[in-house]
């Protein structure tokens, strides 16, 4: 099954919208689409894309070129384009968040931690500095367990390698 979003003739107005201030549920109204399918399409396809524009930055400081097809290259540009609006949109956040804490409104400047804590929390996966992948330590996991003191009773008849292989596991 396809994505909704990605096949809407909108979806270039639908992606600058998902990473502006306006709501999920606005969103849905406005193009007539799921609230789901933009949640699902921003998950899985916009933060993603963007990750990707990201990785590319990276790769062409580094030096690496990359030959990418037309297609390829547009949705990177229109990604890079998406990325900066989500930069944009962070200084302003904290710009308006300054300012209603300046003025006392407290609703506002709360709205605008919101804000800005969206956009930050956006930028660190991108980034890739927010990892929310389930972490699994193996050394505590039987089949381990059972391996290790497979590969250290295996090589009893060689102490060194023994030795080298205990510190290493160690």
């Amino acid at each position: 099954m396809t994505c909704t979003i990605c096949r809407h003739p909108q979806k270039d107005d639908i992606d600058t919208a998902l990473m502006g201030t306006d709501t999920i549920r606005n969103i849905s109204a406005l193009y007539d689409v799921s609230t789901g399918a933009l949640q699902r399409h921003k998950k899985d396809h916009l933060i993603d894309k963007l990750a990707e524009v990201q990785k590319a930055r990276e790769d062409a400081l580094k030096g690496f070129r990359e030959k990418v097809a037309v297609n390829a290259q547009t949705d990177l540009s229109r990604a890079d384009d998406l990325l900066s609006q989500v930069h944009d949109l962070r200084q302003k956040a904290v710009s308006l968040l300054n300012q209603a804490e300046e003025s006392g409104d407290l609703r506002t400047a709360l709205a605008g931690i919101k804000e800005a804590r969206g956009c930050i929390e956006l930028l660190a996966r991108i980034d890739g500095q927010l990892d929310e992948r389930t972490q699994v330590n193996i050394t505590l996991s039987t089949e381990w367990v059972e391996l290790r003191t497979l590969i250290i009773n295996a090589l009893e008849p060689y102490p060194e390698a023994k030795q080298a292989v205990t510190n290493a596991l160690h």
